[in-house]
């Protein structure tokens, strides 16, 4: 399945605008609900960062009773803001929360919902849709068709793995006017019941050889023209899996196959090719 996205984009009112660029509004079909949702994320901690780690720690406590974290472990956390506090909450709920921090002495950002997928996309069900939402939202990741358009883009691709358990990894390769470039970053890990920040990000520049390898093996995959690239056979269902998302952009044209935990097949053949890409000194998900 391929979606064009509209050349116009539609401003929607929101309590707070985008924080660092990297959310915007979502070309794929914003707002699914009547209701509006909104994203609450901890952007600075202020000067009292061990006040605001206890905060942290009660807020995920609200949100999970059983869950166990250490003071030391939620203060390490603060140094990879922003911070995914709450996710799909109502407005009231978000600024219970952002006052609660401001008086603290932290910073928080209330930001609409949204959905990084089209709601027709093949083997993405609503569940995984909010899942692997929250998860790039929480790596500050945007909406690849909207971060194409604004940053006038001819083609891209994004990798996402993004395990049941384990830790996140979105890597991004692209070609514009000025050359080919690539970045990625790698989660901490889970910060209670929600995915955690990135841990590690890293930009460079790929060959031209290397973009040449991409763009051929998305057309001996055929991911332009495939209807799916999912190997678990009808009817199954696995749990614990890894998730392989692989997104693109070309021109007007977006389209995203998925794949859980494939020991083989096109997600695994191009998903592999991609993570090689990644620099030597970056750390590279336990794919094998």
């Amino acid at each position: 399945m391929i979606v064009q996205y509209p050349q116009q984009h539609l401003v929607l009112p929101c309590i707070m605008i985008n924080i660092m660029g990297y959310l915007s509004a979502n070309g794929n079909g914003a707002f699914n609900n009547m209701v509006m949702q909104y994203d609450v994320l901890l952007t600075d901690t202020g000067s009292d960062d061990l006040s605001v780690a206890l905060a942290v720690m009660n807020t995920i406590q609200q949100a999970l009773p059983l869950a166990v974290v250490d003071v030391n472990q939620a203060r390490d956390w603060l140094a990879y803001c922003p911070i995914l506090l709450r996710r799909g909450i109502a407005g009231d709920d978000a600024r219970v929360l952002q006052q609660r921090y401001e008086q603290l002495g932290g910073a928080v950002a209330i930001l609409p919902s949204k959905l990084f997928f089209p709601s027709d996309a093949p083997n993405i069900t609503r569940w995984r849709n909010e899942w692997f939402s929250e998860h790039l939202v929480a790596l500050h990741e945007r909406v690849l068709s909207n971060w194409a358009w604004d940053s006038k883009i001819d083609e891209a691709y994004r990798f996402s793995y993004l395990p049941t358990y384990g830790t996140d990894v979105t890597l991004r390769v692209w070609t514009d006017k000025n050359g080919i470039h690539a970045s990625a970053r790698r989660s901490i890990g889970r910060i209670g019941p929600l995915p955690g920040p990135p841990r590690e990000t890293t930009q460079w520049q790929p060959t031209s050889d290397q973009w040449a390898q991409i763009t051929d093996a998305m057309k001996e995959h055929r991911f332009w023209e495939a209807d799916s690239w999912d190997t678990v056979p009808e009817g199954y269902t696995i749990v614990g899996t890894n998730h392989w998302v692989m997104e693109g952009i070309r021109g007007k044209n977006y389209k995203v196959l998925v794949d859980q935990t494939p020991n083989e097949g096109s997600a695994r053949e191009v998903g592999l090719l991609l993570v090689n890409l990644l620099p030597d000194d970056f750390a590279k998900p336990p794919l094998e």
